[in-house]
């Protein structure tokens, strides 16, 4: 479409005006609330509805019930079927791993994958369904697939309503960081032009894939309480909401900020720390000296974080059983900390230490090419260009996202 303004986005109804939002609430100790919360605003609009829910083990309320039980429990509202994205329902599955489609024991629903035989909803699965919930967290990084998920949902709702439950974006909604996807990169870990670490909730982020990709779905956002942009990890500390880890190499903020920038480590050679007790803030490989390595990166004077040597032997993944040397990267102040940057230093210096053993996937693109978004990183850290020089090479681009995504802004 042409140019999308706030205020076009309310005459055109894609996802604005909010279908509902959670009245604010007062000084009652409770900090952060979803639409999960608030059984009488699902009551309001679910009632005669037959619901499927796209959703995953982190979707819960504050007591930790599923939202899968409260829908089933409101009157009037027939809970149809389950679906699950990547890494399942019960979020245990490898990345990549194909899931098939299952029973939920409680429940007694079918479960069925969209990370398996098929990547979006097909007619059987749409047949019999009015209204489509969603409640999943995100992780507000671009190669997470839980937006593709939610992308083929509003693609293949043919006309069927589809309610989002807003989650905190639980790396911040504040900062933006690294290049914006290039179109012919687009893949199911890129599926629309956005920076890597993007700086939006998944509602936001499924506004603007319905408007921008013209996929005029019939789109509502159940925005949260209590809920702002500088938030962060705190989102779901003290009386917050529960951190349920949305797949099993992201337990915990710290790994879910690091992997804003270091999953472009995915697309080397080198571990990025899974099958260790610290995924996405370990890495090296067999050729690696980690004093050395640690040595090198802290003379770069990077800030928010600093890196110490480790020896570690995956049990999966990458050199799974055989050592590996490396380094372990320690979060000092996450609001200072740039993952993106940090990456990048991370890996010229792998590349100038190693160059003959640092090599990047193979692939038609290079898989770290579908992960960073360009083509041009990958070439620039193979010539060892200088981070800086690097940055700035995507910065009108980002200028451009930031303004787009200006409009799309629901906090």
């Amino acid at each position: 479409m042409g140019s999308v303004t706030r205020r076009s986005l309310l005459q055109w109804g894609a996802g604005l005006p909010i279908t509902a939002a959670l009245p604010v609430l007062g000084d009652n100790g409770i900090a952060l609330t979803t639409a999960i919360d608030a059984p009488d605003i699902l009551q309001h609009q679910l009632a005669g509805q037959r619901v499927a829910i796209l959703t995953h083990v982190a979707g819960v309320n504050r007591q930790r019930q599923r939202s899968v039980d409260i829908l089933a429990a409101l009157p009037g509202v027939t809970l149809q079927a389950i679906w699950s994205p990547e890494h399942g329902f019960a979020a245990r599955a490898a990345a990549g791993a194909a899931v098939a489609d299952d029973i939920d024991a409680v429940t007694t629903l079918p479960i069925h994958s969209l990370y398996g035989a098929r990547r979006a909803p097909d007619a059987d699965m749409l047949r019999d369904i009015d209204t489509i919930f969603i409640d999943l967290q995100d992780v507000g990084v671009r190669p997470y697939t839980y937006a593709a998920s939610v992308r083929g949902v509003l693609a293949a709702a043919g006309g069927r309503r589809v309610l989002l439950n807003d989650r905190p974006n639980p790396i911040g909604g504040m900062a933006v960081e690294g290049p914006v996807l290039t179109p012919e990169l687009t893949s199911f870990v890129g599926v629309h032009p956005v920076s890597l670490r993007h700086g939006m909730t998944l509602g936001e982020y499924a506004t603007m894939l319905n408007v921008e990709a013209d996929l005029h779905c019939d789109l509502g956002i159940l925005r949260m309480s209590g809920w702002r942009r500088d938030m962060a990890g705190t989102a779901f500390a003290m009386d917050g909401l529960p951190l349920i880890p949305p797949s099993p190499n992201l337990p915990t903020i710290d790994a879910m900020l690091a992997y804003a920038g270091f999953v472009l480590v995915e697309g080397t050679n080198i571990s990025e720390g899974r099958g260790t007790m610290r995924p996405f803030q370990r890495f090296g490989a067999p050729f690696v000296d980690g004093e050395r390595l640690a040595g090198a990166l802290q003379a770069r004077g990077m800030t928010g974080a600093h890196f110490t040597p480790c020896n570690f032997t995956p049990t999966s993944s990458k050199y799974a059983q055989r050592g590996c040397g490396g380094v372990d990267l320690h979060i000092d102040d996450a609001r200072r900390f740039q993952p993106v940057t940090t990456a990048l230093h991370f890996l010229t210096t792998m590349r100038t230490l190693w160059p003959d053993a640092v090599q990047f996937l193979p692939g038609d693109p290079p898989f770290f090419d579908l992960l960073a978004g360009v083509h041009h990183l990958r070439r620039d850290i193979q010539r060892q260009r200088d981070v800086d020089d690097i940055i700035a090479g995507w910065q009108d681009a980002l200028r451009h996202y930031v303004a787009r995504r200006q409009n799309f802004l629901l906090y």
